[in-house]
């Protein structure tokens, strides 16, 4: 074979190449354009609070507050760690077994830090937990919630309105990974909903415990009750 006829055959291969390869991926265009929406999309599940119950003036008598919660194989990595959070200082909410609840969000660093401590792994997940301010002085009015939502008293009558929600928002990523869009203005307008408002005074109630508490003691009586009444602003307040 003459030279001139090697140099041709390959001019003629380079010219093939691209074709070739321009007919494999356009075989494949719907997966790559498939892999690339995965890639540049994402949806988030956002978990809104059980909305919050308040008195005429606005004090909170109900609210959902988020916790920081870390979740070990054993208890003994759980006292462990309970240990490094009280020589850090972290305050603690609540414990169980295998579970503690903090007070604030935890960071990285501290959770790592707490890690090479006990010498463990721990599972970290945020959640809220409902918090009653004001305990049993209105807790026979409010009730109480769980894990199923409400059980007892307006917790319970008026689920619907209380209850938690939770939402997908879909959004967009860049080439590395960060989330560059998505509706905040709706994760604002739900997670900020107005609360269940009473018209109750938690002020009068207070006062009215505090009496009413008195009374049966210098009685040495079983038990009592007492009502306040504001005939102008046709107020009353039972205990």
């Amino acid at each position: 074979m003459r030279k001139i006829d090697v140099i041709f055959f390959i001019f003629i291969i380079c010219l093939a190449v691209p074709f070739i390869k321009f007919f494999d991926l356009n075989q494949d265009r719907d997966r790559f354009v498939l892999a690339g929406k995965f890639r540049a999309e994402a949806v988030d599940l956002n978990t809104f609070p059980r909305k919050g119950i308040i008195d005429r003036n606005g004090n909170e008598l109900a609210v959902d507050i988020l916790r920081s919660t870390l979740i070990f194989e054993n208890s003994i990595d759980k006292d462990n760690a309970l240990a490094f959070a009280s020589i850090e200082g972290e305050p603690v909410f609540l414990t169980n077994p295998r579970r503690i609840y903090f007070e604030k969000q935890l960071s990285k660093n501290f959770i790592s830090r707490l890690e090479k401590f006990c010498q463990c792994e721990a599972i970290y997940e945020s959640l809220f937990r409902r918090y009653y301010p004001y305990g049993g002085i209105i807790s026979p009015l409010i009730g109480f919630s769980g894990l199923d939502g409400g059980l007892e008293g307006l917790e319970k009558s008026y689920e619907n309105y209380l209850k938690s929600d939770f939402t997908k928002r879909n959004l967009t990523k860049d080439r590395k990974g960060r989330r560059t869009n998505g509706d905040l203005a709706q994760f604002l307008s739900e997670s900020n909903s107005p609360p269940l408002k009473l018209t109750i005074d938690i002020n009068l109630q207070l006062k009215l415990f505090e009496e009413l508490r008195n009374s049966i003691a210098t009685a040495k009586a079983k038990g009592g009750f007492g009502i306040i009444m504001d005939i102008k602003r046709r107020y009353s307040c039972k205990r």
